[in-house]
């Protein structure tokens, strides 16, 4: 069972105020869980506070007031159907910040609720480790929340310089159609790899990045809406751009991420399977939101990763905001 301490910012009910004081009694130390902010939705933002102490006299009076044990047990009781209430899933904030952003977040509910609804929704099915939040405090405009995902942490912890890539995708036939930076991306790396077999950490390095950004990022949209219009938001990577069904040239995501080449009888997949692979093990979960593909799904015409159930549904599939929003907080 979580124990909730609550921002003074925060305008408290009777209800939580009362949690609040039973939650106090009942801790004798170690982590107490935050509510920074609860937005008009019922968003709720929170710290994790670790290695409270609570002083030795004050353990021995919480002790011997246990001797009223009738009172006790109608204080745990009613605590517990305080939190049964009150836990819901919460956004916790993913590192240590100061008080003073601590406040700033707690007297602004509305601008939480817009960063969290404009939050990636690939961001909740990473691990905390990847997760950050910046806030910008300008002198003259409003503060600054988002919560972007750490590329440069998940691509370090990839261990890319073990991941083996074959510089014979580099020959195949190109699509670049209305995609000029990875045009300027693939130019970039056939000048860094020239006529060696194997590619460099270099040219590695630059290839994942663009392809983490693509899938927690800039490629995030509602995955085939003209089939349904409540199909959820993912990634395409698309075998190819031109509509010319004579073409043979493939996109950079088919010819160097998902083609295969065979030397023999030996088949080599590109890299975008073994990243995949790698990715699952980092804790970053594909959850198979349609019943009847598997996520990522592979298809003629490319692979689709989905990020939620419905259109922007990520809040509610991870248990952020609720279907029918709650008003405890403010009502009871």
């Amino acid at each position: 069972m979580n124990t909730y301490t609550f921002s003074p910012t925060l305008q408290k009910s009777f209800s939580l105020f009362l949690l609040e004081k039973l939650d106090s009694y009942f801790f004798f130390g170690g982590t107490r869980t935050q509510i920074l902010v609860i937005t008009p939705t019922n968003i709720r933002l929170a710290a994790k506070k670790r290695g409270c102490k609570v002083s030795t006299i004050e353990k021995i009076i919480k002790i011997l007031s246990f001797i009223l044990l009738p009172l006790v047990i109608i204080a745990f009781i009613l605590r517990y159907f305080l939190h049964k209430k009150f836990d819901k899933q919460f956004l916790c904030i993913p590192k240590v910040i100061s008080n003073e952003d601590e406040a700033l977040l707690g007297s602004r509910p509305q601008a939480v609720e817009k960063a969290v609804r404009e939050i990636s929704p690939a961001f909740f099915s990473i691990p905390r480790k990847y997760q950050l939040i910046r806030i910008d405090t300008p002198r003259d405009d409003a503060p600054s929340i988002l919560f972007p995902i750490g590329i440069e942490i998940i691509l370090k912890d990839l261990c890319i310089d073990t991941l083996k890539q074959s510089n014979l995708f580099l020959k195949r036939e190109m699509d670049f159609l209305d995609h000029p930076e990875e045009k300027a991306l693939f130019d970039s790396i056939c000048s860094i790899e020239k006529d060696q077999e194997w590619m460099s950490l270099e040219s590695k390095k630059l290839l994942i990045t663009h392809f983490l950004k693509y899938l927690f990022v800039f490629g995030i949209e509602q995955l085939n809406p003209g089939f349904n219009p409540e199909n959820g938001r993912g990634v395409f990577f698309r075998n190819k751009y031109s509509k010319d069904p004579f073409s043979s040239a493939r996109s950079i995501w088919a010819n160097l991420f998902f083609g295969t080449h065979h030397e023999g009888n030996i088949k080599i997949k590109g890299m975008g399977y073994q990243i995949f692979t790698r990715l699952k093990k980092l804790g970053i979960s594909f959850s198979s939101y349609n019943s009847i593909n598997p996520n990522p799904y592979f298809f003629d015409e490319g692979c689709f990763v989905y990020w939620e159930s419905q259109f922007k549904s990520a809040l509610q599939d991870h248990g952020i905001l609720q279907k029918q929003t709650e008003t405890f907080y403010r009502n009871t």
